[in-house]
């Protein structure tokens, strides 16, 4: 028997021109037709064939296979790169301070201060907290509480939402862009879904009460419905007063019963006067689902918005935002090979790789500002919730804050306040800034009760003369209460 040859696959013309290109960097045309043993058909107009590279030194237009261009442009961005040393994870808290402007004087110009707190908003797009937080916190750790009182006229006037994002947790995103962050919670249940139905135009506003019109259940559960649908991000409102509104009454309605007596003296079925929540409600779109491409320009939306966030990303950041690492970490690869981040390692103690915008490339070989500042532990700027090595983070939680003074971390509250821990000794000069934490909190929660301070009794701690000397302190034998002064 003879043995059978087996024959090698013949590449098309075009493919085998291509595929010799690829062994070659920017090339003329005339270089290309020499190289070539034949040019085939449709070589000059086929994508994988890249037109119009410049060459420095050369005015002629250049040729390239576009895999092969892709890498040499990553390697001469990396060749012209300054080198750049990862820095301590201690840095980090100063570094963020710097990306969100915190510790800053509020410009007492009131135009001004809108254009901050918009663009702070801006940076802020997606970001998802307890109402608590939101109302409390956040704006004001950035602009104080006069920043902070025009969110709501900033939201619907600068094309800015809010989503129910979780049980009493509402995310702020610009309007285009809530539809990255937002989708159906497992919270959702078929009667909260089925109550949309009562908003018969997607298109139109609606009061409570209309829609409660339609619905037979009982007020108690009709609002318990109302606020699951909020949480699952299936209605929203155009007000931010209502989440205020909502928070202090603890989410709950009470039905209040007027006089079942007429004017003449005769007894008639009770009347109830109209309750409910003040705004003019809507359903928030749905989004189908997305094709393999739109799914991945989505994801790089996502990632410009966490780099103007963060300004480097890393697995545990985007985990934090609640997102899949995987279709991100795609995204960040072709935005890399796109020139639109730097891949390294910026900060130890964060996985690697890491991705930073041009800006924080900027900003990582500037040197650590001085400045004081605090935030919530939930605050996108905390450190709290990545899995750290740092003994001395508290819990991510809302009723955790911390203060710092540049990168130093002076001063832990946890608790909403029952606690208390300074990593200063009493006499540091940093530790009366600090204590504008303890100011803001007196200002928003009211009296702080403390239990402990750093794990001893308060009433037993070296503290209080401090506490003392800048707020009303009363002390018994087991409590200490702080009010404002």
């Amino acid at each position: 028997m003879s043995a059978t040859r087996r024959t090698q696959p013949t590449l098309e013309p075009l493919q085998l021109c291509i595929e010799i290109l690829s062994f070659y960097g920017p090339q003329t045309r005339a270089a290309i037709e020499q190289r070539l043993p034949v040019v085939a058909a449709g070589l000059w107009t086929d994508e994988r064939l890249v037109h119009g590279v410049r060459v420095e030194g050369d005015d002629t237009l250049h040729f390239c296979e576009r895999e092969n261009l892709d890498i040499l442009l990553r390697l001469q961005r990396a060749r012209s790169r300054q080198p750049l040393d990862p820095q301590p994870m201690s840095h980090w808290p100063a570094f963020m301070a710097r990306q969100h402007g915190l510790g800053l004087l509020a410009t007492p110009d009131r135009e001004q201060l809108r254009l901050d707190v918009t663009d702070g908003l801006a940076r802020l797009s997606g970001c998802s907290a307890s109402i608590e937080v939101w109302l409390n916190d956040i704006l004001q750790a950035r602009f104080g509480d006069a920043g902070a009182s025009l969110l709501g006229e900033i939201l619907p006037a600068e094309g800015f939402v809010w989503r129910g994002s979780g049980r009493e947790r509402v995310l702020m995103a610009a309007t285009d862009e809530a539809p990255l962050f937002t989708g159906l919670s497992e919270e959702s249940e078929a009667n909260a879904v089925a109550l949309t139905a009562g908003f018969r135009d997607p298109e139109a506003r609606y009061t409570f009460s209309r829609i409660r019109d339609q619905h037979g259940a009982s007020l108690s559960e009709f609002n318990r419905l109302w606020w699951l649908a909020v949480w699952s991000g299936l209605i929203a409102a155009d007000e931010r007063s209502v989440l205020r509104d909502a928070h202090r009454r603890s989410f709950e309605l009470g039905e209040v019963p007027t006089s079942n007596v007429a004017s003449r003296g005769v007894r008639r079925r009770p009347q109830f006067a109209p309750v409910g929540w003040s705004g003019n409600w809507y359903v928030v779109p749905t989004q189908d689902a997305p094709t393999p491409l739109k799914a991945l320009e989505q994801s790089r939306q996502r990632i410009r918005i966490l780099l103007d966030r963060y300004g480097v990303l890393c697995r545990e950041l985007i985990v934090r935002e609640g997102l899949s690492w995987s279709p991100c970490f795609r995204a960040l690869r072709i935005m890399e090979r796109a020139g639109e981040v730097s891949g390294g390692l910026f900060f130890e103690g964060l996985s690697g790789p890491q991705f930073a915008s041009p800006v924080a490339l900027h900003r990582l070989r500037q040197s650590v500002v001085d400045r004081h500042w605090w935030i919530n532990a939930t605050d996108p700027a905390s450190p709290c919730g990545l899995g750290l090595n740092w003994s001395g983070l508290p819990r991510r939680l809302g009723a955790n804050w911390l203060a710092f003074d540049a990168s130093t971390l002076v001063m832990v509250v946890e608790q909403s306040g029952k606690s208390l821990r300074f990593d200063v000794q009493v006499e540091d000069p940093r530790l009366n800034p600090a204590l504008e934490l303890i100011r803001h909190l007196l200002h928003t929660r009211g009296r702080l009760s403390l239990g402990r301070i750093n794990d001893r009794p308060a009433f037993e701690s070296p503290y209080l003369n401090v506490l003392e000397s800048h707020f009303s302190v009363y002390r018994d034998h087991c409590s200490v209460e702080l009010s404002i002064r």
